[in-house]
């Protein structure tokens, strides 16, 4: 994990697969905690899942890429499913 700036903010990129413990290594390394943590994806099974896992609030987005590896293409259609029977908001 590398630690970098993005204006005036500390971010670190995680993978991590969907374990919590890479969510805690990141704040451990940012020096925050769930407190005043927020994590942003694109990944309900990984991202959101993973920093739910961690205790942290987080934002899932739309995906960037459109030409994704097949396994997260296949995940992508699960994704739907969840989603629609979902209530839009904010997942702690």
């Amino acid at each position: 994990m590398k630690k970098t700036t993005l204006k005036g903010l500390a971010a670190i990129g995680v993978i991590a697969g969907g374990a919590a413990y890479g969510y805690k290594k990141a704040m451990e390394l940012l020096g925050t905690d769930v407190s005043n943590t927020l994590f942003v994806g694109d990944q309900i099974f990984t991202d959101i899942w993973g920093a739910k896992g961690a205790g942290l609030y987080s934002i899932l987005l739309e995906p960037i890429n459109p030409k994704e590896e097949i396994q997260i293409v296949l995940k992508r259609y699960l994704e739907k499913i969840v989603l629609f029977c979902y209530p839009k908001g904010v997942w702690r």
